[in-house]
């Protein structure tokens, strides 16, 4: 089964997930855990995955792919919690690593990163070819518990 997406497709999804979280966390609502759940992939994988359509990186298997995705994540805030510490107290934000001020700063990440992947996926569509390289040993390995 393959799947095929546009820049459009992707990046409305982008966006309607990342709007999905600032409401949950703004609201605070966490009933069966749906904030928890939304804001870990949100956190985990969105900025990651704008980056490696940023950097057009080449096609890797699937675990790569998101180890890679996790991996810019994971950089990427830390960068920005290590800047919005430094610089918003001198902007007047007396604790920059509330909630508020934090999902500020990390909006404003994936709104530029969204808009510059927007511009550099022009014509590409993407194609995901589900199961292809989906062995047995991945299907044990991926619901063992740990």
């Amino acid at each position: 089964m393959i799947l095929k997406f546009t820049r459009d497709h992707l990046l409305l999804f982008f966006d309607i997930w990342w709007t999905g979280f600032i409401v949950l966390s703004y609201t605070g609502f966490n009933a069966f855990y749906i904030l928890t759940v939304m804001g870990f992939i949100s956190l985990i994988l969105v900025p990651g995955l704008l980056t490696i359509g940023i950097l057009r990186l080449p096609r890797f298997n699937p675990w790569v792919f998101i180890s890679v995705a996790v991996g810019f994540s994971l950089l990427e805030l830390i960068i920005v919690g290590l800047l919005g510490n430094a610089i918003l107290p001198y902007l007047g934000i007396e604790r920059p690593l509330d909630t508020g001020p934090l999902l500020c700063t990390l909006t404003l990440l994936v709104g530029v990163l969204a808009s510059i992947s927007w511009v550099r996926m022009k014509d590409e569509v993407l194609s995901i070819d589900l199961f292809k390289d989906w062995k047995p040993l991945d299907s044990i390995l991926a619901f063992f518990p740990l």
